[in-house]
């Protein structure tokens, strides 16, 4: 969140550095899911929204109109570039953790049925009834 914040100080400064905040959007997406893109493109609207009111920043030469398209396509972008990246990286996340379960779900059902004697494709017993070859 102080990254966030810093950054939002930076992109409404006198020099206009509106898009400065992606890569931190970008890092708290990847870094803590839905949970931290949210917040930090709160942050990043509401940094941009004030600039706007205040007519400083990248929104200090513009007439109103332009200034409301800015903002809006601004306010667009964070919200759909958080939420979608948050959302993908914690779909795989979700994906990795049911693979590896099921893997260990695999592995113990293997377990179950290998014979204890240590030939896996031979029934118990030894006879090569049932055997593929």
């Amino acid at each position: 969140m102080t990254a966030t914040v810093c950054v939002g100080f930076l992109q409404t400064g006198p020099v206009p550095l509106l898009f400065l905040g992606f890569p931190v959007l970008i890092w708290a997406a990847f870094r803590f899911q839905r949970a931290g893109a949210a917040p930090c493109a709160l942050a990043l609207s509401t940094f941009a929204i004030v600039a706007a009111a205040e007519r400083t920043g990248p929104f200090a030469a513009h007439n109103l109109l332009t200034n409301m398209i800015t903002l809006q396509a601004f306010n667009g972008s964070i919200a759909f570039t958080a939420l979608l990246l948050g959302a993908a990286v914690s779909e795989r996340n979700q994906t990795q953790h049911d693979i590896q379960q099921a893997c260990s779900q695999l592995s113990d059902m293997v377990d179950r049925i290998a014979p204890d004697e240590g030939h896996p494709g031979r029934p118990e017993g030894g006879s090569s009834e049932g055997r593929d070859l």
